[in-house]
C-alpha cells in the first residue's frame, strides 16, 4: 500500500476543523505512521505527532465504496453530536486508492460491563431514530435489502427460500438510518467515550435489522449475557413485539449462516455451536438445525 501521504489529492475537507494551518499534506508528511488492524477491503494507519492523532483509511483497488458519501455522513452526524469519528478529509492517493482521514477515536472495546453495554445500545437506538428528513442535506442510499446484505445467496436455495419467506413476513421498512454492521470491532473507546466507525453500510433501512444483526454477533462472538443486556436496553428505546424480534433475529441468523458457508465467518467449533443454538431456540427457524453443518 502506498504511504506517500504528501501526494494525496484531497477532494473534500472539513472546513469547520482546521488543525493543519500549513495544509493537510505538509502536516501528514511529518507524522509518525503506526499500522493498525487491517480488513480485507482497506488498510488503516494511525498518524501521530505530539498529543494529536489521526486515522487514515486506504481502500484497495478492488473495493470501491462511496467514500465521499461516508465523509459527508460523518460530517452530518458529527454536527448532531453523535458518537462518530470527526472527518477531516477524503481523496485519492497516487495509486488511485480512495482514502479517508479522521480524528483518532481510541482503540477497539475490550472488556465490557452491563452499564457500558446499555450505553452502546442507546447509541445505536439514537442512530436508528434518524430519518431522511433529519439528514435532508444528504441523499441517503436505500438499497435492495436481500441483494445488498446477502450477495451470493442464490447459490444456496435453502437459505434463499427461508430468507424470502421471512422478509415477506417482516414487512421490511427502510425509513431510518442504520449502521449495517454495528459490532464490537466497529466501536472504539477512549476513556469513557465511545466512537462508532466503519460506515460503509450506512443507509436507510430497518432498525429492527440493525438490532438483530448486532445481537447475533454479540451472541456468537461475545456472550449471551451481554447480548441480553444490550437487547433489553435497546428495546426500551425502540419497543417491538416478540414476534418481530424473532423474525428479524432469524433474518440476521440466515446472514450469519451464509457468511459461514462462504468462508467469511470464523468456523471455530464454538461458533458453530452457538449458531446452532440460536437456530434451535428461534421459533421462526424450528427444525432447521441442518442449515449449519460442521
Amino acid at each position: 500500500m502506498n504511504f506517500s501521504l504528501e501526494t494525496i489529492q484531497w477532494l473534500e475537507t472539513n472546513s469547520a476543523f482546521k488543525p493543519f494551518p500549513g495544509g493537510i499534506n505538509d502536516a501528514l508528511g511529518s507524522m509518525m505512521i503506526h499500522s493498525m488492524k487491517q480488513g480485507m477491503e482497506a488498510e488503516v494507519v494511525k498518524l501521530s505527532q505530539s498529543d494529536h492523532s489521526y486515522v487514515l483509511k486506504i481502500w484497495n483497488r478492488h473495493s470501491r465504496p462511496d467514500v465521499g458519501f461516508q465523509f459527508q455522513l460523518l460530517q452530518a452526524l458529527t454536527k448532531r453530536k453523535l458518537a462518530v469519528s470527526v472527518p477531516l478529509g477524503w481523496g485519492v492517493n497516487s495509486d488511485e486508492h480512495h482514502v479517508l482521514l479522521t480524528v483518532f477515536g481510541g482503540t477497539p472495546v475490550s472488556a465490557l460491563n452491563a452499564q457500558e453495554m446499555r450505553k452502546l445500545a442507546q447509541i445505536l437506538a439514537h442512530i436508528n431514530r434518524i430519518s431522511q428528513e433529519e439528514l435532508s442535506e444528504l441523499a441517503l442510499p436505500q438499497n435492495e435489502f436481500i441483494s445488498y446484505f446477502y450477495p451470493g445467496i442464490e447459490e444456496h436455495p435453502d437459505l434463499q427460500q427461508t430468507l424470502s419467506q421471512l422478509v415477506d413476513q417482516a414487512h421490511l421498512r427502510q425509513d431510518r438510518l442504520i449502521h449495517g454492521d454495528y459490532h464490537l470491532e466497529n466501536i472504539l473507546e477512549d476513556g469513557n467515550t465511545f466512537t462508532i466507525i466503519d460506515w460503509t453500510n450506512g443507509q436507510l433501512g430497518d432498525p429492527r435489522y440493525d438490532l438483530a444483526w448486532s445481537l447475533l454477533l454479540l451472541r456468537v462472538f461475545a456472550s449471551e449475557r451481554l447480548a441480553t443486556v444490550f437487547g433489553n436496553a435497546y428495546l426500551k428505546e425502540h419497543p417491538m413485539t416478540q414476534e418481530e424480534l424473532d423474525c428479524f433475529e432469524a433474518i440476521a441468523c440466515i446472514r450469519g449462516v451464509l457468511l459461514y458457508r462462504e468462508g467469511n465467518m470464523a468456523i471455530e467449533k464454538n461458533v458453530l455451536k452457538k449458531l446452532r443454538g440460536i437456530i434451535k431456540r428461534n421459533p421462526q427457524l424450528a427444525g432447521m438445525d441442518s442449515l449449519v453443518q460442521a
